[in-house]
């Protein structure tokens, strides 16, 4: 057939080299060949999570799994035509070692495999069932590739009933299927002998372009071939048998994943994988590498951008040094990532070739060092480069012996041959080296390995009659953006930003139709629409020069990505499993690559305050959500509003929002609540064990001077609190212990601040009585040095712990620092060397009761059942710790006080939070031009009332307070008095509503701008979610009963009243003198 050198299996004891090249053996009778001569030779290996052990499949193994593939379809592709093969399309995401056996097996029956991309639309499937003369289809058992199988097989029935009614569907099988127990391995074998003989120029597998004109093509390679290809790395430098390539991130689809199932057979490479499961485990920059050092992986081949991402880790750098080579393919490599890797020693190697014609970089050349970007023909091939545009050249990939392209569109002298289309630079000193340079078709190529073509895309949107032309670009990015001319007669200011997104939004319907018919790494997003600010050349057919326009617009090009700098970063991978754990890691991956690159954020501080995120970052968070959500549930994705972002600015809200998405059926939502129930009963039992026993010292005295610890004093409530321990002369000494934060701000500077919003005196800080301290309370001695530990423990006499996330978006598993943190806080109080030990006051919340139908005032008492509190991380949260106190108060002894805080006003000069619920509220009136018609009454007490009478309780033995107003007062007066100042009328809670709901839908702006306007559609789940009923305040809030807590603190007797037009008053004008309201 053909000659080849002997350059591999040269030193083996396990694997003998078929003489596939000589004999006429098709590729799976290659691998029944070793089934007789290289039975145990290693051919997977892939790391078992179960076990911790690294799991081999032998040769043997994966022959019989081959024979139970065919013996599987079997019953599919049965036909009266015993003669004609049948074409076995597979739309699968199956486990690598699944699908290479599957593969086989249909070969191996006599058949033709086509593997199919999912990541096709339907209208591509259907086209390619059709183009394929596919007549069964295996379908991946995961509901994203049956729901793209229905409406694939829709489209074709409306297009071509007769080929529809033909088609035969199957579930394609699992790894069980095929790689039964080792029990059964030997007794049961299957050996199935092929329907038809084979005829080596016959197809034996399809694969399909990407799509250079309207759809991908399917593209056929004869058994013939498949062994061509299969001999590529005889013509290379190194000896792959026993090498170990870990192939994690090539799917079997790709013909990349076609390579391997060839190599594998003929060198004996041994490729490593994932470990099989159903669904198959989605391959991230993290667990790609894990499982290459865990199988011990000598090559590991790659998209760039999981290279790119390791070249970033100097440790993975390091390791990779020691591999014999890192491969990468499908797309440009980010050139400052290769170089540095390069300058490290690692050898870099770009693994180029097509699908029509197979690999065409040697594989594997020797040691490229700083030439990775080049490419060496592999000397099986006959390449010619054809002279294109100045320095460029046309490859052409020609027949010869050992060689045929799968698809011939050319011919130069007497050689048939395939004009790829690609375009190379020679190198400038060293022969027969060459670097890419782009696409002769303008095939746009993303650094993801994915293609885009432009020309059907810019078409949809041409069809626009604002726009007259449009050009797409991306090259080596990982996302595409669009240059758009407008139309003679639509005029845009592109110096005004509110005209440029208006013309955005108007354009924005032929985007969406150029999406839909796009594959999903192709779609573009609003912000990466540019349009124009040159004229646009074109050529004599009126159509724009694509090349010409991209190099004048090179700089507005680079700025764009500048700008949104996350486009090159924002293929985060998905979680391997979509539990509350990984999809939290994934969301923190997501923030984090959209932030500046010294910025640091924990799991609860919001994105937009701490975070320093911004609308364009916003949006680009949500893009990188919804792309990773896109590929495995697209009905969820669907589901994610324009505001996802405002809504859950934090880390771990963003993650709950997306399991929430995820769990919708009444019979999840039941799941989920005892799910819950089980994970608050958990934290609880983790924290709740083994308290300490108090034990005096024989020095302590009691003493009438107190000394407090005061945890949180730079939030709102807690400066309120700092400032009236200070006024109590009884006070020996005030530790205020705050975290110390991610900005170059210390806590002096936050305590300042936040005081002066209120207004209250620093002046107060001169106190030689107060200490402020930075602490981590969830860390061991609370994060403080031992001897002011003890400091602190030997003379505290109360600790009043206020410092809490308030986030209603979080989990409960959020929480678990500050969980930790009380946990902490109970040991210090009963290590006490007082008589006593240190009496412990919380700040715990009225939302506790979320989800409560009350039939009165809550009573000052123990919540004994958890499921008051389900419904928001927070107030689950809060329930673990009031009963964790009253535990420590039963089993330790304890002194508890848990005080319930309800609803604060703005503070005596009037500042009132803006992120809260009423100031969001009362702001809507500037969009909407109305505000709600609240009625019943509201308990709000002003902070300063509710913090003299918190310091009050700190003397008392109640174990349960509740810090409410007393003196209920009517809000319709409150409604109506805003209503008033701002010159817009009161309507129905539900027209209100549903006026916010609309605001969205009809501005013509960017949906960031949309939303710092009207910030209430941040919390519309809030808004919609609000109850009402007797025993209810406006919203939902429970009533709290207060008579105890009365008698305790005299505060809330005597300097509590009704809420008045004054009190109104002075919250607006803060509101407006901080420019809130405008």
């Amino acid at each position: 057939m053909f000659s080849i050198p002997q350059t591999q299996g040269l030193n083996s004891r396990t694997f003998r080299v078929a003489p596939f090249n000589e004999e006429r053996l098709t590729l799976p009778q290659v691998y029944e060949w070793h089934l007789q001569n290289s039975p145990e030779h290693p051919i997977f290996v892939y790391y078992c999570h179960e076990n911790h052990v690294v799991r081999t499949i032998r040769m043997k193994e994966l022959v019989h799994g081959m024979y139970r593939a065919a013996a599987y379809i079997g019953p599919s592709t049965r036909s009266e035509d015993t003669e004609r093969a049948q074409v076995v399309g597979i739309l699968a995401a199956s486990d690598s070692i699944t699908f290479f056996a599957t593969l086989l097996g249909v070969i191996h029956a006599g058949h033709v495999a086509f593997p199919i991309s999912p990541r096709n639309s339907p209208a591509a499937l259907a086209h390619l069932l059709v183009e394929a003369q596919v007549t069964v289809l295996l379908i991946g058992r995961e509901k994203p590739l049956k729901g793209l199988a229905d409406a694939g097989l829709s489209e074709l029935a409306s297009q071509n009933p007769d080929r529809a009614a033909t088609l035969k569907t199957d579930e394609m099988p699992v790894f069980e299927d095929l790689f039964p127990p080792e029990e059964f391995d030997e007794q049961k074998q299957v050996s199935t002998s092929p329907s038809r003989t084979p005829i080596m120029d016959d197809p034996a597998i399809m694969m399909h372009s990407s799509g250079s004109t309207r759809y991908p093509k399917p593209i056929p390679w004869s058994h013939r071939g498949l062994l061509m290809l299969g001999a590529v790395p005889f013509f290379g430098h190194v000896d792959l048998t026993d090498i170990i390539m870990g192939c994690h991130t090539v799917p079997m689809f790709h013909s990349m994943g076609i390579f391997q199932l060839t190599i594998a057979g003929t060198t004996g490479i041994t490729l490593a994988h994932f470990q099989p499961s159903s669904p198959a485990v989605l391959p991230t920059p993290t667990n790609v590498f894990n499982e290459t050092k865990l199988t011990r992986a000598d090559l590991v081949c790659s998209v760039p951008a999981f290279i790119e991402k390791w070249s970033q880790d100097m440790e993975l750098v390091a390791h990779m040094k020691t591999m014999k080579g890192v491969i990468y393919g499908g797309g440009p490599l980010n050139r400052q990532a290769g170089d540095l890797l390069a300058s490290h020693g690692v050898a870099v190697y770009m693994n180029y070739g097509c699908t029509e014609g197979g690999p065409i970089s040697a594989f594997i050349s020797e040691h490229p060092g700083t030439n990775w970007e080049y490419v060496i023909p592999s000397p099986h091939l006959r390449t010619e480069f054809v002279p294109f545009a100045g320095t460029t050249f046309e490859l052409v990939l020609l027949e010869r012996d050992s060689y045929c392209p799968a698809v011939i569109n050319t011919k130069i002298g007497n050689a048939r041959g395939y004009a790829t289309g690609d375009l190379f630079e020679p190198h400038p000193s060293v022969p027969n080296m060459w670097r890419i340079h782009g696409r002769a078709d303008d095939q746009i190529m993303l650094s993801t390995g994915e293609k885009t073509n432009p020309g059907p895309l810019e078409s949809i949107i041409c069809q626009d009659p604002n726009v007259r032309a449009a050009v797409i670009f991306g090259r080596g990015r990982t996302q595409n953006g669009v240059i758009i001319e407008p139309a003679n007669d639509t005029a845009v200011d592109y110096t005004d930003e509110a005209a440029l997104s208006h013309f955005r939004n108007l354009i924005w319907p032929s985007i969406e139709r150029a999406n839909e018919f796009a594959p999903q790494h192709s779609r573009i997003f609003k912000e990466a629409i540019s349009s124009s600010t040159k004229p646009f050349t074109y050529t004599a057919k009126n159509t724009p020069r694509r090349q010409a326009i991209i190099a004048s617009y090179q700089q507005e090009i680079d700025a764009l990505y500048e700008t949104v700098e996350v486009t090159t970063q924002r293929m985060v991978s998905p979680p391997e499993h979509w539990d509350s754990n990984e999809v939290l890691v994934f969301v923190r991956r997501a923030v984090l690559n959209n932030l500046d690159k010294d910025r640091r954020i924990r799991d609860d501080e919001d994105l937009f305050d701490v975070g320093g995120s911004d609308s364009l970052r916003a949006t680009w968070i949500r893009n990188t959500i919804i792309h990773a959500v896109r590929n495995a549930m697209p009905d969820v994705a669907r589901r994610f509003t324009p505001d996802l972002v405002y809504q859950h600015p934090t880390i771990s809200s963003l993650a709950t929002a997306i399991l929430e998405s995820m769990t919708r059926s009444a019979k999840e939502v039941v799941n989920k609540a005892e799910k819950r129930i089980r994970e608050i009963k958990a934290m609880l039992a983790k924290y709740s064990g083994e308290f300490p026993t108090h034990v005096a010292s024989p020095v302590g005295s009691a003493t009438q001077h107190h000394v407090v610890l005061l945890t949180g004093s730079t939030g709102g409530f807690g400066c309120e609190i700092l400032d009236c321990l200070l006024r109590d002369k009884s006070i020996a000494r005030v530790y205020a212990l705050n975290r110390l934060g991610l900005s170059s701000h210390s806590v002096r500077h936050r305590q300042v601040n936040i005081l002066t919003l209120h207004g209250i005196q620093d002046s107060i800080l001169s106190d030689k009585r107060l200490v402020l301290i930075p602490a981590d309370l969830h860390k061991e001695r609370l994060g403080l040095g031992l001897e002011l530990y003890a400091e602190i423990r030997d003379s505290v006499t109360h600790i009043i712990h206020n410092a809490w996330r308030v986030d209603f978006n979080l989990s409960l598993a959020s929480f678990e620092s500050n969980i930790r943190g009380l946990r902490n806080l109970i040991d210090l109080a009963l290590s006490s060397s007082g008589c006593s030990p240190s009496r412990l006051i919380f700040v715990s919340s009225i939302g506790l009761f979320a989800n409560i139908d009350p039939h009165g005032p809550i009573p000052e008492g123990p919540a004994e059942d958890c499921r008051v509190a389900l419904g928001t991380g927070y107030s689950e949260s809060k329930w673990v710790a009031e009963r964790l106190l009253s535990l420590a108060a039963e089993q330790a002894s304890l002194p508890v006080t848990v005080v319930r805080l309800g609803q604060l006003t703005g503070a005596r000069n009037g500042y009132w939070s803006e992120r809260e619920w009423f100031p969001v509220l009362i702001k809507s009136a500037l969009s909407v031009k109305c505000l709600p018609m609240l009625t019943g009454t509201v308990s709000w007490l002003p902070p300063e009332v509710s913090a003299a009478a918190l310091v009050e309780l700190c003397s008392s033995d109640q174990s349960f307070a509740h810090l409410v107003n007393p003196k209920h007062s009517q809000i319709l007066p409150v409604m109506e008095r805003v209503s008033k100042k701002l010159n817009v009328p009161l309507v129905p809670y539900q027209e209100w509503l549903s006026r916010i709901v609309e605001s969205y839908r009809s501005t013509p702006l960017p949906e960031v701008d949309i939303l710092k306007r009207n910030p209430a559609l941040r919390l519309l789940g809030f808004f919609k979610a609000a109850r009402s009923g007797e025993h209810l305040e406006p919203l939902g809030t429970v009533k709290l009963d207060t008579r105890n807590t009365v008698t305790a603190a005299r505060s809330l007797d005597e300097d509590t009243r009704e809420l008045t037009e004054e009190d109104v008053d002075r919250w607006m004008r803060g509101w407006f003198e901080s420019g809130f309201l405008q």
